[in-house]
């Protein structure tokens, strides 16, 4: 059950009212429709209850933490463990190294024991967005707008990118600092399908804004750290 407490902890927190709002909203309505009474409703409220208290948890080490690098890492482990998911990242967007175009690159990297990282992959570093079929997701990011995904039931170039990492179902929430999208956070399932719910998007969202609200000048890490 989602108590009073943990609603105001996250509104203390919150950067993005939009996305609050709308959390708000989903979870009432599930609980207005009597999605509470079975036993799965009832675990599933009970996992909505983790995911919140997490996302408070992870936001707080972003918001208070001294040190750029650690503060980051504890909140992707604090995600990873609250959406029990396999992979948690960062990747920020900036032009490709050479042809200019939209790019992206892993900053940084939470895994599940028994999954294998990725964060030394060269090809996940200065990867263009368009050449790698990928221009779809750029745009619905570039809208402020997440994406997830079956990885099965993608279009066979987005497949080819997923495939290669192992991942069957994938969440990306954009980075925006001041309304520009500087980057993403992506949570991927390795070992199962998974539908994300408007609510876990929503949740997720208020993270990324924080993401996007810590300072990139005075806390950000040297030369990699775009955002």
């Amino acid at each position: 059950m989602i108590l009073n407490t943990d609603w105001q902890a996250l509104r203390d927190c919150c950067r993005d009212d939009a996305a609050f709002v709308r959390l708000q909203k989903l979870l009432e309505l599930d609980h207005g429709n009597g999605h509470t009474a079975n036993q799965t409703s009832q675990q599933e409220s009970i996992a909505q209850t983790d995911l919140l208290r997490g996302i408070v948890e992870a936001i707080s080490q972003l918001l208070t933490g001294s040190n750029y690098s650690e503060a980051i890492a504890t909140a992707l482990r604090i995600l990873g463990e609250a959406t029990s998911v396999d992979r948690v990242y960062i990747f920020d967007i900036h032009p490709h190294l050479e042809t200019g175009e939209p790019a992206t690159s892993q900053q940084f990297e939470w895994v599940r024991k028994s999954i294998s990282p990725q964060i030394n992959n060269p090809r996940l570093q200065n990867r263009g967005l368009i050449s790698s079929g990928l221009g779809r997701w750029y745009g619905l990011l570039q809208q402020g707008r997440s994406f997830n995904a079956i990885v099965r039931e993608l279009p066979p170039a987005e497949q080819a990118v997923l495939v290669v990492q192992d991942i069957q179902s994938v969440l990306i929430v954009p980075i925006q600092v001041g309304g520009e999208l500087r980057g993403f956070v992506g949570f991927d399932d390795c070992s199962r399908e998974r539908r994300w719910s408007g609510a876990e998007e929503a949740a997720l969202q208020i993270v990324a804004a924080s993401l996007g609200g810590r300072s990139p000048v005075s806390k950000a890490k040297p030369a990699t750290e775009r955002w």
